[in-house]
């Protein structure tokens, strides 16, 4: 076969032809075919094999490139790269990019943790379980707000751990408030101007409670008997014995605290205890399960002199029987609030009303006397002091004013 490619070329037919031409027939002729033939073999192997074609002198541009299989044979014109499907993404320019290429927006800067702690009351007190519901409310809500709710002897103990910084937050009665700010009474020497007021949940009335086998019948039936006054280190501790010594009553005074108190109640050590709280009070209805009591009436002669030195406090009247055979009795009250060092933000401030309010619903189950207070409502009756500026705020937002002298001094 390739003896046959040698032969039927134009080479090998010109030299053949001269050879025709110049040789005879015979062997001379054959002589010169073959040494023809041999030297096209040899020609052809030393250019590898191939034929001296023309077509082996094109140029590469012909040849389809190999970085673009899809491209149309080389004897087409080729077509633009951007024609090619395949090709197209690639030659987009880099501002065509999808959006998720874009720079994001930058990220709202995280609210600053805010740790503080709350000084309550005793732990067995039902005010210590709303401070607990309340504090609750405030985490879920605002996670960066963290209240730790502290056991303590009361408003006057709050006070004055808030004044040493030991607590941020306080269960804070309005007589102690307004003691504490306008330097009066234990608070004569170290007034605290920095306090601030978030709210008011209800009105502490005071229950004077004795046991009947006592057979103290009248305030002035506890001259010279053993009596707890209320919590040890408590605004209602100072209140009761402030009264008791308007009346000229003069018990022998055991301190301690309710557990203390109910104890020595129940074992006759003492005839009884001053108990200030919501009625009906729970510690009150638990120590009736065992010991039959009585409370004891103010006549308005008595609720007189309490104004008097107590003129801060309201008068408040309880109903028959909201305490099992205890008939309706006169007394005075003072308002239960949460104070607060006025240090503390005013938007975390604000963060603690808003979140106490918003849910109400929520911590009265846990408190049931909040059932149906309208805790700005009664804040704004209540309240003799400043509030604390995010309160004021919160306050300002959903319609409810306040006076002059409960105004923040920052914000005047």
């Amino acid at each position: 076969m390739h003896l046959e490619r040698l032969v039927s070329s134009a080479t090998a037919r010109d030299k053949i032809m001269a050879l025709d031409s110049k040789s005879g027939p015979g062997p001379r002729r054959l002589v010169g075919y073959l040494t023809v033939l041999a030297s096209l073999a040899l020609a052809t192997a030393c250019q590898g094999g191939a034929p001296a074609a023309p077509q082996a002198a094109q140029p590469a541009a012909a040849q389809p490139p190999i970085s673009a299989p899809a491209q149309p044979p080389a004897s087409q014109p080729s077509a633009p790269a951007a024609s090619n499907p395949t090709a197209a993404p690639a030659a987009k320019p880099a501002a065509s990019a999808p959006a998720a290429a874009a720079p994001a927006p930058a990220a709202a800067a995280p609210a600053t943790p805010a740790r503080l702690i709350w000084g309550a009351t005793g732990s067995t007190s039902a005010q210590y379980a709303y401070a607990v519901a309340v504090a609750k409310e405030i985490r879920q809500k605002y996670p960066e707000i963290e209240l730790t709710v502290s056991e303590s002897g009361g408003a006057d103990e709050n006070i004055k751990r808030m004044l040493n910084g030991e607590i941020q937050v306080g269960n804070i009665t309005s007589e102690a408030a307004a003691q504490s700010y306008n330097a009066l009474e234990q608070f004569k020497d170290k007034p605290y101007k920095d306090l601030r007021m978030l709210w008011y949940f209800q009105q502490s009335v005071f229950h004077f409670v004795v046991s009947e086998q006592s057979g103290v019948t009248t305030l002035q039936g506890l001259d010279g008997k053993d009596f707890n006054p209320g919590l040890r280190g408590s605004s209602s501790e100072k209140t009761a014995e402030r009264v008791l010594a308007a009346l000229n009553v003069k018990p022998k005074y055991h301190r301690g605290d309710n557990n203390d108190a109910l104890m020595a109640i129940r074992d006759r050590r003492i005839v009884g205890y001053v108990k200030a709280g919501a009625p009906p009070d729970p510690t009150i209805l638990d120590l009736q399960t065992t010991t039959p009591l009585r409370i004891l009436n103010f006549s308005k002669e008595e609720l007189d002199e309490v104004r008097r030195v107590a003129p801060t406090v309201a008068i408040a009247s309880v109903p028959a029987n909201v305490y099992r055979n205890v008939p309706a009795f006169s007394t005075f009250a003072t308002g239960l609030g949460v104070g607060v060092d006025k240090k503390v933000s005013a938007d975390v401030a604000y963060k603690i009303v808003k979140a106490m309010w918003e849910a109400r619903e929520s911590i009265a189950t846990a408190y049931k006397p909040l059932k149906d207070v309208n805790i700005p409502e009664l804040t704004q009756t209540l309240a003799k002091t400043p509030l604390h500026e995010g309160a004021a705020r919160y306050y300002r937002e959903i319609g409810v004013t306040f006076p002059a002298e409960a105004q923040p001094p920052e914000a005047r």
